[in-house]
């Protein structure tokens, strides 16, 4: 089926009819362009024959010289292979009292002297100097110690050379080395030196790790400590263990540290309970009076007792502190005169949720508080700072009535 339009270009309907002329036109346009391209193909291989005329000197070279670059080709296959069995038969045990074959090690090792991609800072040997030669050499390091207008002597100050000088003074080491075993040895000291070579003396931002190249299943730096553990003198293993002992105990520390002391004080949901005490695990000062305090204390009291010194008013010292719905039942709590009225803590066998002035207890409270506060209006300047008044106000009485009582 055909759909001719008068201005427009006619549509196929018929699915099936549509296919087969698809077909017919891809199978067309396909012949035609292997055609093109054997044409392209045959007007090229001409031109190479032809060359356009006679070839020049220079391009008869060039093309004798491909001839023969791919004929060595074909031959270097089978060399490749022999190489290999050559190297595996002759170079496979060297002598290893060779000078030549420890030049390759240690200055392979070494690394270059001249500068770096980015500078000359980031070069092997320098590192080895800077952070290792000259720190363990006397002839590197000036000591000075300043006489005070008391005429006492001041703090000795250590200043250390400077990196070229290190660096020559590697070199000038390694080239003197007159054997394999030597050469080795001196190689061995000058990582060593780099490696043990305590950089506290150092400011951080010189401060390097260690030098030690990266190997297979670290077996490189197994076999460097292992030999170098008996030329360790006992003073600096003393100092790593000194430097040891402090970094476990100042991590045991920092992670034994109570929380409860190392924040502000506010009140919380522990702090009304009879039966919380702060996790402190070491002594600093107030930690004696935290674990005296009598059961139910808020923080903000003994807050207060500490500062009772102070010439501030306790609304002042206090000022820190929010007073949270949880505070304010604390507040009410010390506010209330009645004996009759006091409950257990809440939260406890046998107690319940102190109670406010009005009869409704802690519960209804916060309840209402929670489904009032998405649903307040915003409050004017003055009505904020007569609430805010209002809060300083119950803060001070239940602060200063445990203080009045004791005193």
């Amino acid at each position: 089926m055909l759909i001719e339009f008068e201005r427009g270009t006619p549509i196929i309907c018929d699915r099936s009819l549509y296919r087969e002329l698809v077909k017919q036109a891809i199978a067309r346009t396909v012949g035609e362009l292997r055609v093109r391209k054997a044409e392209r193909d045959a007007e090229r291989a001409e031109a190479r024959r032809g060359g356009g005329g006679e070839r020049t000197p220079e391009q008869e070279l060039e093309a004798e010289h491909r001839a023969t670059i791919r004929e060595l080709t074909a031959r270097a296959h089978n060399t490749n292979l022999d190489l290999g069995a050559s190297l595996l038969q002759n170079l496979a045990v060297v002598d290893p009292s060779s000078l030549d074959v420890a030049r390759f090690f240690a200055y392979g090792l070494l690394g270059a002297d001249r500068n770096g991609f980015y500078s000359s800072d980031d070069l092997l040997c320098r590192r080895l100097a800077a952070n290792g030669i000259r720190l363990v050499l006397d002839e590197f390091r000036t000591t000075e110690t300043p006489t005070l207008k008391s005429g006492k002597p001041g703090k000795t100050k250590v200043t250390y050379g400077e990196v070229d000088d290190a660096a020559a003074w590697l070199w000038k080491f390694v080239d003197g080395a007159r054997s394999a075993g030597e050469l080795y040895s001196r190689t061995m000291v000058v990582f060593a030196s780099q490696h043990y070579a305590k950089q506290l003396v150092l400011a951080a931002s010189k401060r390097r790790p260690s030098a030690l190249p990266a190997s297979h299943e670290d077996k490189a730096r197994r076999a460097f400590k292992r030999v170098c553990r008996s030329a360790l003198p006992d003073t600096h293993k003393q100092l790593e263990r000194a430097i040891a002992r402090e970094a476990r105990e100042h991590a045991n520390a920092r992670t034994s540290w109570p929380r409860a002391c190392t924040r502000p004080l506010r009140p919380t949901s522990q702090t009304l309970s009879a039966s919380w005490r702060p996790r402190a695990t070491q002594e600093r000062p107030g930690a004696a009076a935290f674990r005296t305090l009598p059961p139910g204390t808020s923080p903000c009291i003994l807050q207060a007792r500490r500062l009772r010194g102070s010439r501030q008013p306790a609304m002042r010292r206090c000022s820190h502190l929010e007073l949270t719905p949880l505070a304010r039942l604390a507040v009410s709590r010390h506010r209330s005169s009645d004996p009759a009225r006091s409950v257990a803590p809440f939260g406890h066998p046998g107690g319940r949720g102190p109670e406010d002035r009005s009869g409704r207890s802690s519960q209804a409270l916060k309840e209402a508080d929670v489904a009032s506060s998405p649903h307040r209006r915003r409050r004017s300047d003055a009505e904020r700072e007569q609430r805010r008044e209002a809060h300083r106000r119950q803060l001070t009485e239940a602060v200063e009535a445990p203080l009045s009582t004791e005193g």
